[in-house]
């Protein structure tokens, strides 16, 4: 399995929760690339759980909304306590709450996030116009200086992030866990790694 070689990503986490990461996406039939290179984005590339937008309150890896984390059964301020390895459960279980079976591409892994209702959608899909809150406060989103975001530009800003990696790693588990429920397996993997960190794994940068 690979990982994108992501500049943030391998500055501030340990192989060893890279492979907490990792083992926790396969476990919930997620892709590990695309979450990375959606963190690496979203967390303007520090992988914190704290991080803190201080405009629009939203926090963490994912940047989780105020609303957001209300309906996952948390708050900001209690993710923002949480370790890196603690967060990543309320992840998974923000895009189970979109549809996992709905994340066909990147772009629809980044628009579970940034805009669910785009998840899907083509690329002239329209998620905000200049003028709206959406909007202005994502600008960033509209490199063009069209006056509107759309599920193009979202792909368009996963590209560039992916395009910031330095080949990829390849990460590849040296046991077997013994379990036939994929979920089961994934925390077992999880434990495991925490228990004897690089020791499990053998890690390659390709080029």
């Amino acid at each position: 399995m690979k990982l994108p070689a992501l500049p943030g990503m391998l500055k501030n986490r340990t192989l060893g929760e890279l492979a907490v990461f990792a083992a926790s996406m396969l476990a919930a039939a997620m892709d590990p690339a695309a979450v990375a290179t959606v963190i690496e984005f979203e967390s303007a590339r520090t992988w914190s759980p704290s991080v803190k937008n201080p405009t629009s309150g939203a926090t963490g890896l994912i940047q989780f909304m105020p609303k957001t984390a209300e309906a996952l059964g948390t708050s900001t301020s209690e993710l923002a306590q949480m370790s890196f390895a603690q967060q990543l459960s309320f992840v998974v279980k923000h895009f189970r709450s979109v549809g996992i079976a709905k994340l066909k591409r990147l772009v629809d892994y980044y628009a579970a996030v940034f805009w669910p209702a785009a998840v899907g959608t083509d690329d002239s899909f329209v998620i905000a116009k200049a003028g709206s809150v959406a909007y202005e406060a994502n600008k960033v989103l509209d490199p063009h200086g069209n006056g509107q975001i759309t599920t193009g530009d979202l792909s368009a800003a996963m590209q560039a992030v992916q395009a910031s990696a330095k080949g990829t790693i390849d990460i590849v588990p040296s046991f077997a866990t013994g379990l036939v429920n994929p979920r089961k397996a994934g925390i077992a993997v999880a434990g495991l790694l925490v228990a004897t960190g690089i020791g499990v794994l053998v890690w390659r940068l390709r080029r």
